[in-house]
């Protein structure tokens, strides 16, 4: 308040020196009567008063960006990535899961570990069961951005997951493109009774989840040919394979 005061105060009386001067009334030494901050606290108050704003702003967006960067530089490095989306209830189980799909993954970037990154979306809502419509929107949302950039390539679904990805424009591969057969066995490799599914611990499940691997011939030319594109999938297949060969 006692700054505002002081601000006002200053300003009036350069106003009134103006308006003397134009009429003639005071000299053009008087009328430069304001002095501005002299001391370096004057300063920095006068400088706070008229930028705070600008500081605090810029501040959160600093920790915001250091924050992201942080998480980037910090992200775990996976081998492979499976992504779970089912109207079933399985959030929480990706550290159940995950040491499944581990067992049979390979050193892919040689750092001396064999990690496969688990991802689980909840869809819709099963028979009984109460979902807010924005906690619903907001699991569609999320999964829709996870496959925006089209580097995962193996999904674990059901039939709303499945619906929801191909409504998107997602296409998946025959299975027998992986099983070696000459007929064409559908693009799911469902998991019931198999030992994939006793491995990864969904030997319960139902016979209502199934693999899919996404169709990396129905992807644009331009991530078609770009090399980064190109090794995660060779990987991603490859890992694919070794999965199915172990439900065969």
């Amino acid at each position: 308040m006692t700054d505002l005061k002081k601000y006002n105060k200053e300003r009036q009386e350069m106003i009134e020196a103006r308006r003397q001067k134009a009429e003639g009334t005071i000299s053009e030494a008087q009328a430069v009567a304001y002095i501005g901050p002299q001391t370096p606290k004057e300063k920095m108050e006068n400088f706070w008063y008229h930028y705070k704003w600008f500081v605090v702003v810029g501040v959160a967006l600093a920790i915001l960006i250091t924050i992201v960067a942080i998480q980037m530089f910090n992200r775990p490095e996976f081998d492979a990535s499976v992504i779970v989306a089912s109207e079933k209830s399985l959030e929480g189980l990706e550290p159940l899961l995950e040491p499944g799909f581990e067992g049979i993954v390979e050193d892919y970037d040689q750092n001396g570990e064999r990690r496969v990154e688990v991802s689980i979306f909840k869809l819709g809502a099963e028979e009984g069961e109460v979902v807010s419509p924005q906690v619903g929107q907001m699991n569609y949302a999320k999964l829709t951005g996870r496959v925006t950039n089209r580097k995962d390539f193996i999904f674990l679904l059901d039939e709303v997951g499945y619906d929801f990805l191909t409504n998107l424009g997602m296409e998946f591969e025959d299975v027998s493109a992986f099983t070696g057969s000459d007929e064409s066995q559908g693009d799911r490799f469902f998991l019931e009774g198999t030992t994939a599914a006793q491995q990864i611990h969904f030997q319960n499940t139902g016979e209502d989840l199934f693999l899919c691997f996404a169709d990396f011939d129905t992807y644009p030319e331009k991530l078609k040919s770009d090399p980064e594109y190109q090794k995660i999938y060779e990987i991603q297949r490859e890992y694919f394979e070794k999965l199915i060969a172990s439900v065969s």
